[in-house]
């Protein structure tokens, strides 16, 4: 059993006319300085990987204010995407030192095995058990592929394409190149993959998908930028950006919600951001001016509206971090979470103070 040092905080605030009632917790990590935060259930579990005194990541669940390693084939491990019966998906260094998927559920953690003996990797899992991410058949050619709970089941074909998320209609998302472009967004379904095409520049991702199909990501503009987009009914929207060159968007909720980092200023400094009824709000304004938390990546929001990802915390390490929605109609049997306060600080037990590699 880990304990981590958590921080909570209570913040109401209106930002660009947005009321928010959040509280921020530090996941930390087993020992070491870092940890990741990548994905979150709509049962508040928390999937990702942190660091312990060995310099070695280990993916985590994170559930009750407790962080429990999963395991791993052999190095270090990372958890990328949970569903929401708690099954994860993520990769694993073996004892010969290349990543392999895996599925994991109920303590065991499966190898969901390569092309070739090259590597693979998941990044995220439907409620179906079905897994999307990449494996390679070369050691440096690598396809989108599907896993089930103990294999490779579908390989998507493409060029460098990889898969980025999966809805529970088994439609997934990801990139490739069509046509010898320099990569686009596209969805699958039905063995057919269509590119979703850009706003107005060279190239587009595609990293997020509800189940209404609405899609997001980032894509090239004409003035070679890339912003985060959402894409519905056949037309792609640019959201903007917090107010420097460049956006990503990495997830969306079933309201719509979305979520991922922006540049925010002419330094190029980026910050996590929340995209809801038109209006991009940048995380940070969220939190007290004193807080000293720099929240840099969104990474994944549930349908109560909590959301997780990575920034730099008080102490100037990168930490895993929950903004947990204080507001959210939640059922009653939902995990019960700290009296909210002006400013709360628990610690328990510090065993530790607390990478996850970028989508884009």
């Amino acid at each position: 059993m880990y304990k981590v040092l958590f921080t909570v905080v209570l913040l109401v605030v209106v930002s660009n006319g947005y009321a928010a009632n959040y509280s921020i917790t530090d996941l930390g990590t087993f020992g070491g300085n870092d940890s990741y935060a990548m994905d979150i259930n709509d049962a508040g579990q928390i999937v990702g990987s942190a660091e312990d005194s060995s310099g070695t990541f280990y993916a985590f669940i994170y559930e009750d204010n407790n962080m429990s390693n999963i395991g791993t084939f052999s190095g270090s491990s990372y958890g990328m995407g949970i569903n929401d019966s708690g099954e994860v998906t993520g990769y694993s260094q073996t004892s010969s030192g290349v990543s392999h998927a895996f599925y994991y559920s109920d303590g065991t953690m499966n190898d969901l095995g390569t092309i070739d003996g090259y590597e693979s990797q998941g990044y995220a899992i439907n409620n179906l058990s079905k897994s999307v991410g990449r494996a390679y058949s070369s050691s440096t050619n690598h396809y989108a592929v599907r896993y089930g709970t103990d294999q490779i089941d579908d390989v998507f074909g493409g060029t460098d394409s990889i898969a980025y998320d999966i809805n529970d209609a088994g439609i997934a998302v990801g990139t490739t190149s069509f046509s010898g472009d320099s990569g686009s967004a596209f969805y699958y379904v039905n063995g057919t993959m269509t590119p979703l095409g850009t706003l107005g520049g060279s190239a587009s991702n595609a990293f997020g998908i509800n189940e209404q199909s609405q899609i997001v990501g980032g894509s090239k503009t004409a003035s070679g930028y890339y912003n985060a987009f959402i894409y519905e009914n056949g037309t792609m929207t640019g959201l903007g950006t917090l107010g420097g060159s460049t956006s990503y968007a990495f997830d969306i909720n079933e309201q719509g919600q979305v979520v991922g980092y922006s540049y925010y200023d002419a330094s190029d400094t980026f910050h996590a951001f929340l995209y809801d009824d038109g209006a991009m709000i940048d995380l940070n304004s969220w939190l007290p001016v004193d807080s000293d938390w720099i929240l840099q990546y969104a990474y994944a929001i549930n349908e109560f509206g909590d959301i997780v990802g990575i920034g730099i915390n008080p102490d100037g390490y990168t930490r895993g971090f929950i903004l947990y929605n204080n507001d959210a109609d939640r059922p009653v049997t939902d995990p019960v979470v700290p009296e909210p306060m002006t400013v709360i600080l628990l610690s328990l037990s510090v065993f530790g103070l607390a990478k996850k590699q970028s989508r884009a």
